[in-house]
Order: structure tokens, then sequence, then C-alpha cells
């Protein structure tokens, strides 16, 4: 069917294509702003307890971390504090640990000359062929690659 001009469109017709675009503009709100909608089901509480674990957890990378041991600061059990993370950030604690150890790692491979074992140790990594494996499998590359 060929397109009719303008002045042949009824009011009707206008209004019906109006609401197809408002229902293809509400579809798209929700296909693609879900994961915010989501992150906002935390309650108060449970967005503090994850803003103040994860700044523990940035500030003591070095550290050996018992999830069961953050959550217990919080009086909550491990589970839930996962639930909280996976909430938040769509990965665990373990997860988020691992990744804020790697990013830091680079940062300091990228800003130093520090032999290797020394960056592990400070990130928290005390075997340093888990620390290469984990930073490869992050950055593609090896970390001794990312110093040079």
């Amino acid at each position: 069917m060929p397109f009719e001009p303008l002045s042949n469109l009824k009011s009707h017709d206008i209004y019906i294509e109006q609401g197809a675009a408002r229902l293809f503009q509400a579809e798209c709100f929700e296909q693609y702003c879900e994961p915010t909608i989501k992150q906002n089901k935390l309650s108060i509480i449970e967005q503090q307890i994850h803003k103040k674990t994860a700044a523990y957890i940035k500030t003591n990378l070095n550290q050996t971390f018992l999830i069961e041991r953050l959550a217990e600061q919080h009086k909550i059990n491990s589970n839930r504090l996962n639930w909280i993370y996976k909430q938040h950030t769509g990965n665990s604690v373990a997860d988020f640990i691992r990744n804020e150890r790697l990013i830091a790692a680079h940062k300091l491979l990228l800003e130093t000359t520090q032999p290797i074992k020394h960056v592990a140790l400070q990130v928290g990594y005390q075997h340093v062929g888990n620390f290469s494996r984990a930073y490869k499998k992050k950055f593609g590359e090896a970390p001794s690659r990312t110093q040079q």
C-alpha cells in the first residue's frame, strides 16, 4: 500500500500512530533501563552496606578477605551480602574483590617498576602464578608485558 498524503490522514490514524510510537518508546525504556531500575530495589541500608563494604575492600586490598567476616561487620550473613552485591553490581563479592585487586595491580604495573611478585603481594595475591593467570584472563596479557 503506497503512502497516503498527510492531507488524507484522519485524526484517528494519527492517534493510532502516536500510540504505537509511545508503546515502542516504553518497550525501549524497559529493555535498556532495566538494570538501573533493578539497582534501585536495594533498601537504603543495603545500599549503605554495599558502599561501606566496597570502601573497606578498596582500602585493604592486600588483606585476605573472608566474605563471612565482611558480612558479620554488618550483622548479616554471607548469602545476604552476596545478594546485595549481585543486585548492585551483577557480580558476587568475590568477583568484586578480584576485579578491584586486578585493577589496582594494573595501575601499579603501569606506574612503577616494582617486581611483579611485589605488585601481587600489594594487591592481596600470595602466589604469583595465581596472580598472573587472573591478570592475563582479565587484561589479555601477562603482567610482565604490561610493565614493559
